[in-house]
């Protein structure tokens, strides 16, 4: 039977790996793709993390559910600093770096002058994952996999939370990739295409494609099975550009509703008397 839903990897492997869970614990539930740090996604229901890197739900390759999940091998890195910089030497991610009231980036990618901290140039880097809903199904799943059950091949219902992520991160690519647009500076966000097709379709953002001219670079990926390895690997699959303005344009043509549909809403909240009745004016 084929799994549908459920994660796609745990502590950085495919749940069918034999001894992970063993490897896990051993590890102390470190993150495979944070050396030497402990796994940070946390769930009330469960004492030890969380570990789910990826899930399947209704894509053909696992969604990524944790930015960390893009730092595998440092491959964006890498490819970003050769595009950016024509190079890989003398660069250096610096992590969580704020820039005031413009926010917080994940990375700040710097090239420097050879024995030096002089700047030569620098570009920003964000890492946009997916999120889950309903995530009680997922809890069920590794608590099953640490209780040895084989679950490669059961379905645990969860949902995916896109539409919030894609809200959430879309103000972000407003506010931040105006200022470094103003400063001729690249913004670069990675994410997977699951999720970059489900935004441009949203927006009606189907035109867009590759100008390096451009600041805004949308790097986009997606984890495909290394069969040689038995491990999903991070294969870059497109690259598009945009400029801030044009992607305020698609905000702001969002389809609106009909004004007698929304009314049609209320009234039925109103009828099946679903308000609270703590919240009452009068």
């Amino acid at each position: 039977m084929k799994r549908t839903h459920g994660p796609a990897e745990i502590f950085g492997l495919p749940p069918s790996v034999k001894g992970l869970a063993q490897q896990a614990q051993e590890n102390g539930y470190e993150c495979p793709f944070m050396k030497g740090t402990k796994c940070d996604k946390k769930s009330r229901l469960i004492k030890y993390p969380f570990g789910i890197c990826s899930v399947i739900h209704s894509e053909d390759n696992p969604v990524a559910i944790c930015p960390n999940r893009f730092k595998q091998k440092n491959i964006i890195f890498r490819q970003i600093a050769k595009d950016i910089f024509g190079t890989i030497d003398n660069v250096i991610p610096l992590q969580e770096v704020s820039f005031g009231n413009i926010g917080t980036f994940d990375y700040i990618l710097v090239k420097h002058k050879p024995v030096s901290y002089d700047i030569d140039d620098f570009c920003a880097l964000e890492c946009q994952s997916d999120s889950t809903t309903g995530t009680g199904g997922l809890v069920t799943a590794i608590k099953d996999f640490f209780k040895g059950t084989k679950i490669e091949n059961k379905n645990y219902k969860f949902g995916m939370n896109t539409y919030n992520t894609i809200k959430l991160s879309f103000i972000q690519i407003l506010i931040k990739g105006a200022v470094f647009e103003r400063w001729k500076k690249n913004m670069i966000w990675v994410l997977q295409r699951s999720l970059f097709t489900n935004m441009t379709d949203r927006f009606k953002l189907g035109d867009i494609t590759f100008n390096k001219d451009q600041q805004n670079y949308f790097y986009i990926y997606d984890i495909a099975l290394n069969k040689d390895i038995s491990e999903y690997t991070l294969e870059l699959v497109e690259k598009k550009s945009s400029k801030i303005w044009g992607l305020l344009q698609a905000f702001q043509q969002i389809e609106v509703p009909d004004i007698e549909e929304i009314h049609k809403i209320i009234r039925k909240k109103l009828v099946n008397r679903q308000w609270d009745s703590n919240l009452k004016l009068t």
